[in-house]
């Protein structure tokens, strides 16, 4: 009989878990980033695992799916998650808040951000 491994729940599960990517993209040097009301990070060389791991950081979940999902009520239309970014072709556009987990997120990845400041 095989054994389980224990089972996690509370605030500890919700962890980011990194998968390893099958392809290389190797990591930028600097990645460049211009502070305004929002973080602009530029999407240009960025790898794809590095870009995804920065639009995670701007969801939070969406307390009106679970709270429709636990009362067993529709759920369509209202989205798991609230995007808290916004995005063009060459640009993603994050909240300030988030400068201190972007930078450990860069340095994780092998990279750092030239931050210019634009007032």
């Amino acid at each position: 009989m095989e054994l389980l491994p224990p089972v996690t729940v509370g605030p500890e599960s919700f962890g980011i878990v990194i998968k390893p990517s099958k392809k290389e993209h190797p990591p930028l040097a600097e990645i460049r980033c211009v502070l305004r009301a929002q973080i602009s990070v530029e999407k240009s060389g960025l790898p794809p695992s590095l870009l995804s791991r920065v639009k995670h950081l701007a969801c939070l979940h969406n307390p009106e799916f679970h709270k429709k999902q636990k009362l067993r009520l529709s759920t369509y239309g209202t989205p798991r998650f609230v995007k808290c970014y916004g995005e063009d072709l060459t640009h993603l556009h994050l909240p300030r808040g988030l400068l201190s987990e972007l930078k450990d997120v860069m340095k994780q990845a092998g990279s750092r951000p030239y931050l210019e400041a634009i007032l």
